[in-house]
C-alpha cells in the first residue's frame, strides 16, 4: 500500500498560532511594558511557578521564553518541566513554537523516518501543545501572590 504524501492544513494551523496569541496576552497581560512575569499553577496535586521571560523585543516580533518550575517536593518522580521558547508576530498577531525542550528549528512538514525521528506534522502538533499548555495555565493560574497564599491556605485547609 502507498502512502500519501502529509499536507499541512495551513488555515487550521495559522488559526492555533492565532488563538495561541491571544491566549498568551490573557497570562501576560503587561508583556508590552514588562519583561518578566510569574504566577502560580496550582492543582490540587501539585503546584508550580510559571514564568514568562522576554528574551528579545523588535518592532514587530518579541521572543518569549515560558518555563515552569515545580514547587512541589517529595514526588514518586520527576518529569521534565515545559520550557518553551515563542515567536510573538505583533503585527500579524500570532505565536509560534521556536523551541521546545531544547529542540529547535522546525519544518512544516517531515519525510518520515527521519533523523531526529519526528513526526511528519511535528510543527503542527508542538504549537497545538502550547496551546492546549496555555489554556491549562490559565485555567490553573493564580496571577499574584495574595491570591496565590489566600488560595494555598484555603486548599491545604480542607
Amino acid at each position: 500500500m502507498e502512502r500519501r504524501s502529509y499536507n499541512i492544513d495551513l488555515s487550521t494551523h495559522l488559526a492555533e498560532c492565532d488563538a495561541n496569541f491571544v491566549r498568551l496576552n490573557r497570562l501576560f497581560p503587561s508583556m508590552e511594558t514588562s519583561d518578566l512575569y510569574e504566577c502560580q499553577l496550582v492543582t490540587p496535586a501539585h503546584t508550580a511557578r510559571l514564568t514568562f521571560k522576554v528574551l528579545e523585543r523588535c518592532p514587530y516580533t518579541t521572543i518569549i521564553r515560558i518555563s515552569q518550575i515545580a514547587l512541589d517536593h517529595g514526588l514518586d518522580f520527576e518529569l521534565p518541566a515545559p520550557s518553551i521558547t515563542v515567536r510573538m508576530y505583533m503585527d500579524t498577531r500570532s505565536v509560534e513554537v521556536v523551541e521546545i525542550q531544547n529542540q529547535d528549528r522546525f519544518r512544516p512538514v517531515y519525510a518520515y523516518p527521519n533523523e531526529k525521528m519526528r513526526q511528519h506534522d511535528e510543527k503542527v502538533q508542538v504549537n497545538r501543545f502550547l496551546g492546549e499548555y496555555l489554556s491549562f495555565c490559565y485555567e490553573q493560574g493564580l496571577a499574584d501572590s495574595e491570591h496565590t497564599e489566600a488560595y494555598l491556605r484555603e486548599w491545604e485547609n480542607r
